[in-house]
Protein backbone atom coordinates (compact mmCIF):
# COMPACT_ATOMS: atom_id res chain seq x y z
CA UNK A 1 0.00 0.00 0.00
CA UNK A 2 1.06 3.91 0.14
CA UNK A 3 0.10 6.61 1.76
CA UNK A 4 -1.31 10.17 0.39
CA UNK A 5 -0.98 13.21 3.00
CA UNK A 6 -1.83 16.63 1.25
CA UNK A 7 -2.00 19.63 3.46
CA UNK A 8 -1.59 23.23 3.01
CA UNK A 9 1.97 23.16 2.68
CA UNK A 10 3.05 20.00 1.51
CA UNK A 11 2.50 16.62 -0.43
CA UNK A 12 3.92 13.27 0.61
CA UNK A 13 4.03 9.50 -0.92
CA UNK A 14 5.08 7.23 1.51
CA UNK A 15 6.03 4.36 -0.58
CA UNK A 16 6.13 1.16 1.36
CA UNK A 17 5.61 -2.76 -0.20
CA UNK A 18 4.70 -1.92 -4.00
CA UNK A 19 8.29 -0.81 -4.98
CA UNK A 20 9.97 1.29 -7.35
CA UNK A 21 7.74 1.41 -10.39
CA UNK A 22 5.04 3.36 -8.25
CA UNK A 23 7.75 5.28 -7.26
CA UNK A 24 9.24 5.72 -11.14
CA UNK A 25 5.33 6.70 -11.80
CA UNK A 26 4.81 9.16 -9.09
CA UNK A 27 7.83 11.06 -8.98
CA UNK A 28 7.36 13.39 -12.29
CA UNK A 29 3.53 13.68 -11.13
CA UNK A 30 4.38 15.17 -7.74
CA UNK A 31 7.23 17.66 -9.59
CA UNK A 32 4.78 18.53 -11.94
CA UNK A 33 1.79 19.38 -9.44
CA UNK A 34 4.23 21.44 -7.19
CA UNK A 35 5.32 23.74 -9.90
CA UNK A 36 2.15 24.15 -10.62
CA UNK A 37 1.24 24.87 -7.73
CA UNK A 38 4.21 27.25 -7.29
CA UNK A 39 2.58 28.97 -10.40
CA UNK A 40 -0.41 29.73 -9.27
CA UNK A 41 0.75 31.14 -5.99
CA UNK A 42 3.21 33.71 -7.65
CA UNK A 43 0.15 34.49 -9.68
CA UNK A 44 -2.00 34.87 -6.73
CA UNK A 45 1.01 36.93 -5.10
CA UNK A 46 1.84 38.96 -8.47
CA UNK A 47 -2.32 40.04 -8.40
CA UNK A 48 -5.27 38.46 -7.75
CA UNK A 49 -4.54 38.36 -3.57
CA UNK A 50 -1.78 40.34 -2.89
CA UNK A 51 -0.28 42.47 -5.44
CA UNK A 52 3.12 42.78 -4.41
CA UNK A 53 4.43 45.86 -6.07
CA UNK A 54 8.27 44.71 -6.62
CA UNK A 55 8.32 41.40 -7.82
CA UNK A 56 10.78 40.35 -4.75
CA UNK A 57 8.15 37.93 -2.95
CA UNK A 58 6.91 36.65 -6.23
CA UNK A 59 10.19 35.70 -6.69
CA UNK A 60 11.08 34.18 -3.25
CA UNK A 61 7.99 31.57 -3.96
CA UNK A 62 10.01 28.04 -4.58
CA UNK A 63 9.02 24.98 -4.85
CA UNK A 64 11.28 21.65 -4.01
CA UNK A 65 10.92 18.20 -4.26
CA UNK A 66 12.42 15.47 -1.78
CA UNK A 67 12.91 12.14 -3.28
CA UNK A 68 15.10 9.33 -1.16
CA UNK A 69 13.52 6.56 -3.14
CA UNK A 70 10.46 5.72 -0.30
CA UNK A 71 9.58 8.65 -0.29
CA UNK A 72 8.43 11.69 -2.10
CA UNK A 73 8.06 14.32 -0.88
CA UNK A 74 6.86 18.20 -2.61
CA UNK A 75 6.39 22.29 -1.20
CA UNK A 76 5.75 25.10 -2.21
CA UNK A 77 7.28 27.93 0.43
CA UNK A 78 8.99 31.11 0.58
CA UNK A 79 11.82 32.05 2.45
CA UNK A 80 11.03 36.08 2.08
CA UNK A 81 10.55 37.51 5.93
CA UNK A 82 7.37 38.76 5.09
CA UNK A 83 5.92 35.38 4.01
CA UNK A 84 4.04 34.48 7.35
CA UNK A 85 2.79 38.52 6.97
CA UNK A 86 0.96 37.78 3.93
CA UNK A 87 -0.08 34.21 4.57
CA UNK A 88 -1.30 34.67 8.22
CA UNK A 89 -1.62 38.06 8.96
CA UNK A 90 0.07 39.71 11.56
CA UNK A 91 1.48 43.22 13.31
CA UNK A 92 4.46 44.87 12.96
CA UNK A 93 6.03 47.26 15.70
CA UNK A 94 5.80 50.78 15.40
CA UNK A 95 10.07 52.01 14.25
CA UNK A 96 11.73 54.65 13.01
CA UNK A 97 12.90 55.21 9.05
CA UNK A 98 15.94 57.17 8.78
CA UNK A 99 17.87 57.97 5.96
CA UNK A 100 20.87 55.37 4.59
CA UNK A 101 23.09 57.82 3.15
CA UNK A 102 21.95 61.21 2.69
CA UNK A 103 20.93 63.49 6.00
CA UNK A 104 16.93 63.97 4.80
CA UNK A 105 14.54 61.37 3.74
CA UNK A 106 12.65 63.05 0.04
CA UNK A 107 8.93 61.66 -0.98
CA UNK A 108 6.08 62.70 -2.69
CA UNK A 109 2.86 64.08 -1.15
CA UNK A 110 -0.07 65.13 -1.95
CA UNK A 111 1.34 68.71 -1.24
CA UNK A 112 4.41 67.92 -3.57
CA UNK A 113 7.76 66.81 -1.82
CA UNK A 114 8.68 66.73 1.44
CA UNK A 115 11.90 66.23 2.98
CA UNK A 116 12.19 64.80 6.74
CA UNK A 117 14.83 64.05 8.69
CA UNK A 118 12.76 61.01 10.34
CA UNK A 119 9.55 59.10 9.49
CA UNK A 120 8.09 58.08 12.73
CA UNK A 121 5.96 54.71 11.20
CA UNK A 122 3.09 53.56 13.47
CA UNK A 123 1.91 49.87 14.06
CA UNK A 124 0.50 48.50 11.04
CA UNK A 125 -1.56 45.43 11.58
CA UNK A 126 -2.04 43.64 8.35
CA UNK A 127 -5.01 40.90 7.56
CA UNK A 128 -4.27 37.39 6.36
CA UNK A 129 -3.69 37.26 2.04
CA UNK A 130 -2.79 33.57 1.74
CA UNK A 131 -1.04 33.17 -1.69
CA UNK A 132 0.92 29.68 -1.35
CA UNK A 133 -1.65 28.64 1.22
CA UNK A 134 -4.84 29.46 -1.42
CA UNK A 135 -2.83 27.82 -4.27
CA UNK A 136 -2.66 24.41 -2.64
CA UNK A 137 -5.85 24.50 -1.57
CA UNK A 138 -7.28 25.24 -5.35
CA UNK A 139 -5.32 22.19 -6.56
CA UNK A 140 -5.52 19.95 -3.20
CA UNK A 141 -8.17 17.78 -5.43
CA UNK A 142 -6.23 17.66 -8.69
CA UNK A 143 -3.18 16.67 -6.98
CA UNK A 144 -4.67 13.61 -5.21
CA UNK A 145 -6.28 12.46 -8.36
CA UNK A 146 -3.01 12.66 -9.96
CA UNK A 147 -1.16 10.92 -7.25
CA UNK A 148 -4.07 7.92 -7.22
CA UNK A 149 -4.67 8.12 -10.62
CA UNK A 150 -0.67 7.21 -11.07
CA UNK A 151 -0.99 4.73 -8.24
CA UNK A 152 -3.60 2.70 -9.95
CA UNK A 153 -1.41 3.06 -13.10
CA UNK A 154 1.55 1.60 -11.18
CA UNK A 155 -0.38 -1.23 -10.05
CA UNK A 156 -1.92 -2.16 -13.20
CA UNK A 157 1.42 -1.67 -15.46
CA UNK A 158 3.64 -3.84 -12.47
CA UNK A 159 1.42 -6.69 -13.27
Amino acid sequence: MFTVKVDATSVMAKLDQIGPHLHDTLLPEIITDADTIMDRARALASGAVLKEKTGSYVKSIKDKVYDNRTKIYAKVFSRDPRAGLFEWGGTTPAREILPDVKKALAFMMSAGEVFAAVVHRPVVRYSPKPVITAAFQEQKGHVEADIQRAGIASIVDGW
